[in-house]
């Protein structure tokens, strides 16, 4: 079985389930690793997990025509590489007669992005 399938049991069958199927079945409520209508769910591999956030930020940099950037805000100096921030730049957007329907922006990550 590869890192991307997940197994169960449900009645002494066991079935194979890929792709995202394992985070719907059964209720809402359903934990990893627990019993979801007689199907036992194991955790995804980080590989996987790995893949489905570069795809899924992926996603959203095509959404949005944009681009991530590391840099070092002070180079040179004897705390080069301690103050490494991240931007994001979304480009303008123009419509066929060339008025801007999207001003470009630069959106400051800082040094830590975490979710809200």
């Amino acid at each position: 079985m590869d890192s991307d399938t997940v197994a169960g049991v449900v009645d002494g069958i066991t079935p194979a389930i890929t792709g995202h199927e394992e985070l719907t079945m059964g209720s809402e409520n359903a934990r990893p690793n627990a019993p979801v209508h007689g199907i036992v769910i194991l955790p995804m591999c980080k590989e996987s997990v790995e893949q489905e956030f570069r795809d899924e930020l992926n996603d959203l940099l095509q959404k949005w025509g944009a681009e991530i950037e590391a840099e070092d805000h002070y180079p040179g100096y004897p705390e080069c590489g301690e103050d490494v921030r991240m931007t994001v730049e979304i480009p303008s957007l123009y419509d066929d007669h060339g008025n801007v329907v999207r001003e470009r922006c630069e959106v400051d990550l800082g040094s830590l992005v975490q979710a809200r």
